[in-house]
């Protein structure tokens, strides 16, 4: 099943809801804005299985957790 995640990134926390591909909403969680909180929710996404995130600000706020997730081969858009 292949789903959806959205980022809505802020200065401290991000906040991280999953879609099924019917929309249904699978989850929704927030992370510290820091490489803690991007490790810890790679592995909440990486649960859900195959995905597409999209992150709101990767060119401020969420640029970090962007390039974190590129960088461990997950597909990223704005």
């Amino acid at each position: 099943m292949q789903v959806a995640v959205g980022v809505d990134s802020h200065k401290s926390t991000f906040s991280v809801g999953v879609v099924d591909e019917l929309g249904r909403e699978l989850g929704v969680r927030i992370f510290s804005n820091n490489p803690g909180g991007f490790a810890t929710a790679q592995q909440w996404i990486g649960s859900f299985g195959e995905c597409t995130i999209g992150i709101e600000g990767s060119g401020r706020y969420g640029r970090a957790l962007a390039l974190f997730l590129e960088r461990a081969g997950k597909s990223v858009h704005e």
